[in-house]
């Protein structure tokens, strides 16, 4: 039997020791939380790495980097999924790549 996370888990992050401290943060695309920005600015210019991404996650993770001082990655989940328990226990989505320690950064 599966259960869903609730819907409020668009947004997750993990904090990796060190200083500075770097943040990557795990989200879905939904809006308005995450969404996709254009692919390139009005004069051409590609957006790369957090500027790809806008709406409340995206930009509160913005404001709390600026607060604390740390980087911090936004990466969209791998299958999409917010994480529900899987037969054998494990999960997927968000909460299981949060529990299999998934690579953040690239």
């Amino acid at each position: 039997m599966s259960h869903h996370t609730p819907r409020q888990l668009t947004c997750m992050f993990r904090i990796d020791r060190g200083y500075p401290p770097v943040a990557g943060f795990l989200e879905l695309q939904d809006e308005p939380y995450v969404m996709f920005r254009k692919k390139q600015t009005d004069d051409g210019v590609a957006l790369v790495g957090n500027d790809r991404y806008h709406g409340f996650c995206a930009e509160l993770a913005g404001r709390i980097a600026t607060i604390v001082r740390f980087s911090y990655t936004l990466r969209i989940v791998g299958d999409g999924m917010y994480g529900a328990q899987q037969e054998n226990g494990s999960w997927n989505g968000m909460i299981g790549e949060l529990t299999r320690r998934v690579r953040m950064y690239s």
